[in-house]
């Protein structure tokens, strides 16, 4: 069964082929890149905060980004193993 018909199916109207598939996809990396560098950031500006005993300011966490991204990436990847293990 082809892509258009389950489509039709599903929703009781044809697809738009007005929509370049390429461009559909790259949206939609775009807008979940977007949701995983928010997530990204709270994780790093909570981690600092619990560091510096006080609210950081996104300058800083900017700063640090730039000066620690390569340690900051081995925290995160332990990180990762730690609560979605």
């Amino acid at each position: 069964m082809q892509v258009q018909s389950v489509v039709t199916d599903m929703f009781g109207r044809s697809p738009s082929k007005s929509v370049n598939p390429d461009e559909a996809v790259a949206i939609g990396a775009a807008i979940q890149a977007r949701s995983f560098s928010a997530h990204l950031l709270h994780i790093i500006n909570s981690l600092l905060s619990k560091v510096c005993s006080k609210k950081v300011s996104p300058k800083v966490v900017c700063l640090f980004l730039s000066k620690h991204l390569e340690f900051l990436c081995e925290i995160l990847h332990i990180y990762y193993l730690f609560v979605y293990t």
